[in-house]
């Protein structure tokens, strides 16, 4: 299986440090976000992975190299113009093309069993799982609503339904089929224009839910949270 790290945004929040760093090389405890990102992967076998580029890309370029000094092999799709989480994917299209494939947001931290969720994927056939998690602000985050089968129902504000009995938050981390290829737009958000249009037609998206540890990095307070949290854990 193949794995796509989303890291072509301009890390707006965390400006000023940002404005001469990518967000994915900012430092968490001597090490850049994307590479527990990278050794997460790897943990579980994963080591082709496709990283989309745009802000500051030459110096992720010459941070990771190809991929060696991990024992991984990095392709690199650069974005002249930010395209968006499904613009993105969908431009990487051909080195993902031909089975399953990860995606993870370059800026979350977390541990979740990710061999049980390969599992889980492929028991229901689906063709897109989304790795969820509770959350008390979950509506901050938009709420995903799954049935007792795990099937996501309801989705952000975009689709409500009676059937959904638990909402979620989406934890950026999610497996795809090739077949997502068709909904995906050549600019824009997986989340408002993929996955809406994928429920409507009775594509099989699910939801994984995970109870492990997880942060996104979006944020100066998440960044030093994430800082002393990790002192007491190893990923």
């Amino acid at each position: 299986m193949k794995a796509m790290i989303l890291a072509a945004g301009l890390g707006m929040r965390m400006r000023p440090l940002t404005e001469k760093t990518p967000k994915p090389l900012l430092s968490v405890n001597g090490a850049p976000i994307i590479h527990y990102t990278l050794n997460f992967l790897k943990r579980y076998g994963i080591t082709d992975v496709v990283i989309n580029l745009h802000h500051l890309a030459d110096q992720i370029r010459e941070n990771l190299g190809d991929g060696s000094s991990f024992g991984m092999n990095i392709t690199y799709s650069f974005e002249p113009e930010i395209l968006g989480t499904g613009g993105g994917i969908k431009k990487a299209e051909k080195h993902l093309s031909d089975s399953a494939f990860v995606v993870i947001n370059s800026d979350v931290l977390i541990d979740v069993d990710l061999n049980d969720v390969f599992r889980f994927h492929k028991e229901r056939n689906a063709t897109a799982t989304m790795v969820l998690r509770k959350d008390e602000n979950v509506e901050k985050y938009g709420a995903i609503g799954i049935d007792k089968e795990n099937r996501i129902r309801q989705f952000l504000n975009i689709i409500k339904s009676d059937e959904a009995i638990t909402s979620l938050m989406f934890t950026g981390i999610h497996i795809l089929k090739p077949e997502v290829f068709s909904y995906l737009p050549e600019k824009g958000c997986i989340n408002r224009l993929a996955y809406p249009e994928m429920i409507k037609k009775g594509e099989r998206v699910f939801g994984y839910v995970m109870d492990g540890y997880w942060r996104d990095l979006g944020t100066p307070e998440a960044f030093s949270s994430a800082k002393k949290e990790l002192m007491e854990r190893s990923l």
